[in-house]
This record gives structure tokens, sequence and C-alpha cells, in this order.
């Protein structure tokens, strides 16, 4: 099977629209070539491989599971000669090469900045673009090349052939409330105490809830009295305020603000069987010998050992 014989840029193409339309028809107004031309390429590429790529179905082209494979690489191929041709027009205008970061919320306030400034000195003239959202939502763009690497928790990841993950640091869930809360100065707070206050809580995809319904599970809290349910760090924070309300976070994220005395890090009493998550970095796996890349997880190593939370 020699599959790149004869395999053009416009079979990727192929490939790719084909996928997003599921319509022969549609596919070959995009490539601006007659639809039996388009059929005799999805044959070709199909002999040449050995596998049916697509199957008509009621509702149209559908990819086989080869089809998806072959499909995913057409993307990130394609990808990657978007970035090439990105590339060669900033080194024609004598502009940088860009470098596009995804990252969750838990390394905004700490490990990014630090490896940010860390890296620019390193590579100067290279531009960074940073994406904040849920590791969920980044992941995708990694393995389609609209990012280049990602950093966050890594509760809600799972490991695949095409990507690589390292642990950076661990990362603690917190109990908060405001600097003055009427358990701020408490010792050893037994958890059943939390019920007693009102709750701003994170949506149940994220993973500080995760680790919090872990948490009060092995507390033997059932349920708990909340108000707001919210993904937004610096509404809660500014909500609990003036008020008796309690969020958890993660340890990384409060720890300057507890410093500054923006909100109080609850002395909780100590669970048995409590494991921290992991705030780690993840990156394609023919993506490390880049010296881009090589140099961006050097850099965010440096950072995660200059952290400290005590």
């Amino acid at each position: 099977m020699n599959i790149l014989k004869n395999l053009k840029f416009q079979h990727l193409l192929l490939l790719v629209y084909l996928d997003e339309s599921g319509s022969l028809t549609k596919a070959s107004e995009r490539l601006h070539i007659t639809q039996p031309a388009l059929s005799r390429w999805l044959n070709e590429i199909e002999e040449n491989c050995g596998f049916q790529l697509f199957e008509r179905t009621g509702k149209g082209m559908k990819a086989t599971s080869a089809g998806l494979i072959f499909v995913e690489y057409a993307q990130r191929i394609l990808k990657n000669l978007e970035r090439v041709e990105e590339d060669l027009n900033a080194l024609k205008v004598g502009s940088s090469r860009t470098f596009k970061v995804g990252i969750t919320p838990a390394c905004a306030p700490t490990l990014i900045p630090l490896t940010v400034t860390i890296f620019q000195q390193l590579q100067p003239n290279v531009k960074i673009v940073i994406k904040e959202e849920l590791m969920q939502d980044l992941l995708p763009q990694l393995h389609t090349d609209k990012l280049d690497i990602v950093v966050g928790r890594l509760d809600n990841y799972s490991p695949d052939s095409l990507t690589m993950s390292e642990v950076l640091y661990e990362d603690h869930v917190k109990i908060i409330g405001r600097h003055d809360h009427p358990l701020a100065d408490k010792k050893n707070v037994p958890w059943k105490a939390l019920k007693d206050y009102p709750w701003i809580i994170w949506p149940k995809e994220t993973p500080i809830r995760k680790q919090l319904d872990r948490l009060l599970t092995i507390a033997g809290i059932t349920t708990i009295d909340y108000y707001i349910q919210s993904n937004s760090f610096f509404m809660n924070l500014n909500l609990m305020q003036n008020s008796n309300y309690i969020s958890a976070a993660s340890e990384s994220v409060i720890h300057s603000l507890s410093k500054a005395n923006l909100l109080s890090i609850f002395d909780m009493e100590k669970l048995k069987e409590i494991h921290p998550g992991s705030i780690g970095v993840i990156y394609l796996v023919d993506q490390l010998n880049t010296y881009l890349m090589q140099d961006f997880v050097d850099c965010l190593h440096k950072a995660a050992k200059q952290l400290d939370f005590t």
C-alpha cells in the first residue's frame, strides 16, 4: 500500500470538504470541479489506500472508520500548510512567527504569565497567542493544529495515541470565602460546617466541580445548598466580598489573592484518600521535536519550579 504515491493537495481538500458537507455536490462546488471528476478522485484514493473511506447513507456521504483517520490527518496537514504560509508571510514583511497556547483558568494567574516571561527572554521574536477555555474545548483545537500546546488541569484529559502529557505540579482544590468570613480564622473546620452557608458552585463539567464533589462525598456530604452556579471566578470573587457565600477554587488561582486578603482559604479538617489534581501540559507527539515546542515546554517546567503556594 503506497498512499503517498499519487496523493495530491486537492485530494486532501476533497476528503476534508466531503467530511464537512457530507455531499459530493457541495464538495465539488468548493473545489470548482465536476462531480464525476470528484468521484474519480475519491475512487483513486480508496484504491491506493485499500480502504473504503466514505459510504453513501440516507443523509449523504459519511466517513468510514478508515475515512475518519484519513480526514483527521488531512486536516492536520492542511492546517500545518496554513501555518507555513502564515510564517512565510510574516517573514516577508519582517514580522514574527506565532506560537498558539491554549490554557485553562487554573494556570492563568500564575504559571502562564511566568512562563511567557521566561519564553520571551529566550525567543524575543516569537508572538504568543493565548486562548483560555475549558480543557474539553481546547483539546479538539490541539488535534486540528489550531493550537500548538495546551496547559491546564489534567482531570478531563484522556490519553490517546496522538498526544503526550507531562505533569508540572499538583494543584489542590480549596474551600474559600471572603477574607473576614465567619469560618476564616477557625482551625480544622469540619466539612459539615459548610452546609450552614450558601454556595457558589461551578458547572458539573468543570474539573473544579468534579474535585469538589469528590471531596464532599469523602466527607459524607451528599447535598449542598447552592444559590448560584457560575464558571466566572472573578464574578464569584466579587459576590463573596459582601456576603457569606463560599465556593471552591484551584489553589494556584487563589494563592496570591489570599496573600492580598481578598479572600480566605479555609483550614478544613484533613480527609483520607485525597488525591490532588494536576496541572500539566499536552502536545501532539510529533510536535515535540520543533524548537519552539521544546523551548516552551522547558519554560513551563522552569516556571513550575519557581511557584510557591506555601
